[in-house]
């Protein structure tokens, strides 16, 4: 099943996506691992595999949002300006 969104709210969800992939990727790569400011859970075994998760989880985040709006910007170059699809594969 899929939802139709308008074209303003996809590109609100794909921006979304992108910005919440990146802070959570920037936020544990560079505070948690880098600059050790603050881990996620102190003096546990598993706070490296938390916190692996969560980049993890970011970067899908971030793959998803770009990919979602890579895909609709295609979409949307291959319209006329009258707003009909054009077939750029058929042989004419």
């Amino acid at each position: 099943m899929s939802i139709k969104l308008s074209p303003r709210t996809s590109a609100n969800l794909n921006g979304a996506l992108i910005v919440i992939g990146l802070l959570g990727t920037v936020d544990n790569v560079l505070i948690h691992w880098i600059l050790r400011l603050h881990r996620l859970i102190e003096d546990n075994p598993y706070t490296l595999h938390a916190e692996i998760l969560l980049v993890v989880a970011s970067a899908f985040l971030l793959t998803v949002g770009i990919y979602r709006e890579w895909s609709a910007r295609n979409r949307h170059s291959t319209r006329t300006r009258s707003g009909r699809d054009v077939d750029h594969h058929s042989k004419a």
